[in-house]
């Protein structure tokens, strides 16, 4: 089976070499982050799940800079102010 680059094709990603190499064939390219926050923004999970998820990434060691991490709580704090309650 191939990829025919007909459907959208969107991988999670957070290791600069796979980023550029997804970039290089087109794909679009979403960190871990990114994924969890979406799912907030979807109503898959709530908003103190999704900071759990955040924290608890980071008690794994997961690697992300400061800048990123904190750009992440500044959009989900931003989504929390959009949704209805």
């Amino acid at each position: 089976m191939s990829y025919t680059g007909h459907l959208p094709l969107i991988i999670d990603e957070d290791d600069k070499t796979g980023r550029r190499i997804a970039r290089v064939w087109g794909i679009e390219v979403k960190g871990t982050l990114r994924v969890i926050l979406e799912g907030y923004e979807a109503r898959l999970v709530q908003y103190e799940e999704t900071r759990d998820l955040f924290r608890s990434l980071l008690a794994e060691r997961f690697r992300v800079t400061a800048e990123i991490y904190g750009r992440a709580l500044a959009l989900l704090e931003m989504a929390k102010e959009r949704k209805p309650a």
